[in-house]
């Protein structure tokens, strides 16, 4: 009996939809993208306020988690039953650079929930009662987090990346929570929720007035320009090998370094290389470690971007026993990597799985403006990725090889093993 399957061919091209941006008079800019099945519509509206811009460590991510517990006008619950009536989001997602606050909802309710999203971002009231509750909360939480031996590899692992002061490799305590209080918050979002320093994103269906309706809520929101680049720690540090014993009956383990964003001219490259060795189901280390030798449920690495760096980690957990042979097999996959071409049709396939998996993230016009926002966050053009697929097109085996000969050499890579 003869099977056909279907033909393989690799994604070349992506029509990239190109949102509409404007700018309101107080210097707002929006970017807006228009279309989708259903009568649903995502405002978005990002300040550039994460870590690098803190005058006290964990004050951003402590807003970021407190900003919508309340407003000068309503308080926490009289928000929230306004946004669970109607089915809604507001939500305020936090990275190492930004803050986001978010509205998702039907199409019909934005005009309700609109005005209260704007008054959160301009007019919270960081309440001291649900300061300390989020408090209370976290320190449980970290206490918790502690205890897990795979958490404490990140934690050390990005530290020895970065270094302890970096604002991307500080790690927090319940001291550092402690020591936020509201003059804080109030500073920060003083300094830094203002419309010079946003992008606005909306995305789905809206209605015709959906832009003078923002505007109406935002014309006389004013405030400081964009804040200055901050100045941050660029010197690499020295590579280190840490085991802490924490009696665990599993290893977590960490390899990696500190690397570049998307913006250097080798994170095309690289992007490849790192699926290769570990960025897919079906890479060499999965392959090596999990289906030959068994010495894992799963391994992965990772290709961390950031507004201002990056890092490159291979995480895992494993049986203690296995711990020396599991990094042994690691440093052999970097080596064939280092000294032998990658077959053809190998390569072929990681290109069709990138194409493919580039292309799913573009399904739908609130998937795509979610793609917009990442790429404009850090700098980049807002077709970043199509642009990156014409170059993932382009790449040899020797350039494969070229970025493993130059990045993952032994003696660049740190070591955290947690038992």
């Amino acid at each position: 009996m003869t099977t056909n399957y279907p033909p393989h061919f690799q994604v070349d091209r992506i029509d990239f939809p190109e949102p509409r941006s404007s700018a309101f008079g107080n210097g707002l800019k929006s970017f807006i993208l228009e279309g989708g099945s259903q009568e649903v519509c995502k405002i978005d509206l990002m300040f550039l306020a994460g870590r690098p811009f803190e005058h006290k460590r964990l004050t951003a991510a402590t807003l970021a988690s407190t900003i919508k517990e309340g407003t000068l006008g309503q308080a926490a619950a009289m928000i929230a039953d306004a946004v669970d009536h109607r089915g809604a989001t507001i939500s305020s997602p936090f990275s190492f650079d930004h803050i986001s606050l978010q509205l998702t909802c039907l199409t019909k309710h934005v005009t309700h929930l609109l005005p209260t999203l704007i008054e959160i971002i301009r007019q919270p009231s960081f309440d001291a009662a649900e300061l300390q509750l989020f408090k209370n909360r976290t320190i449980q939480r970290l206490a918790v987090d502690l205890s897990n031996n795979d958490v404490i590899a990140y934690r050390k692992a990005t530290e020895q990346y970065f270094g302890a002061d970096h604002p991307y490799g500080y790690n927090s305590d319940i001291s550092m929570y402690g020591a936020v209080d509201r003059d804080d918050l109030l500073l920060h979002h003083g300094r830094y929720f203002t419309p010079k320093n946003a992008l606005l994103f909306i995305a789905g269906r809206m209605s015709e007035r959906l832009l003078e309706q923002i505007e109406d809520l935002v014309e006389d929101w004013e405030g400081p320009d964009i804040p200055a680049e901050p100045r941050l720690q660029t010197n690499a540090l020295l590579p280190s090998h840490i085991i802490e014993n924490m009696n665990k009956p599993q290893s977590a383990i960490r390899v990696g370094r500190r690397l570049f964003n998307r913006n250097h001219p080798d994170w095309p490259a690289f992007f490849v290389l790192n699926t290769i060795l570990g960025g897919y189901f079906g890479s060499r280390l999965m392959k090596n470690l999990r289906e030959s030798r068994g010495f894992t449920y799963g391994v992965q690495s990772s290709l961390e971007s950031l507004k201002f760096d990056g890092y490159f980690s291979i995480s895992l957990e494993t049986d203690r026993k296995y711990v020396k042979k599991a990094l042994g097999q690691i440093y052999r996959e970097i080596e064939v990597l280092q000294n032998e071409l990658v077959p053809g049709a190998e390569l072929q396939m990681v290109k069709n799985y990138l194409g493919g998996y580039l292309l799913s993230m573009l399904d739908g016009p609130i998937q795509t403006l979610e793609v917009v926002k990442n790429n404009l966050a850090e700098d980049s053009p807002f077709d970043f990725t199509s642009t990156l697929l014409c170059k993932i097109a382009e790449l040899s085996s020797h350039d494969i090889q070229h970025m493993a000969q130059r990045y993952l050499n032994k003696q660049d890579l740190s070591e955290v093993i947690i038992h």
